[in-house]
């Protein structure tokens, strides 16, 4: 999350990152949208190829979901049982469709 963080705060300021290509706004719109559920504590959908990339550079764990992915945050360190519970839920409704 720290990393991911840092990386938004200097793209915003206009400044590159090294090992990242400056995306394009609607990526980098669905990547700020991505932070802010996940430190909410939701499980955030996408589908936007570029965002899996860089989520996977910052250490994020992702899993297939229908035509897009998931972020799984239990692998992130949320270890509370409600929020597992939901995760698990949404994941296998996933897989179903």
């Amino acid at each position: 999350m720290k990393k991911l963080y840092k990386i938004l705060t200097s793209w915003t300021d206009g400044i590159k990152v090294r090992g990242f290509q400056t995306p394009s706004l609607v990526t980098f719109r669905e990547l700020v949208r991505i932070y802010k559920e996940t430190k909410a504590g939701n499980h955030p959908e996408f589908i936007d190829g570029e965002a899996k990339r860089i989520l996977e550079k910052c250490g994020f764990q992702l899993e297939p979901c229908g035509i897009g992915w998931i972020v799984d945050n239990v692998k992130q360190g949320d270890f509370s049982g409600e929020t597992k519970q939901r995760r698990i839920k949404k994941t296998e409704k996933c897989r179903e469709a």
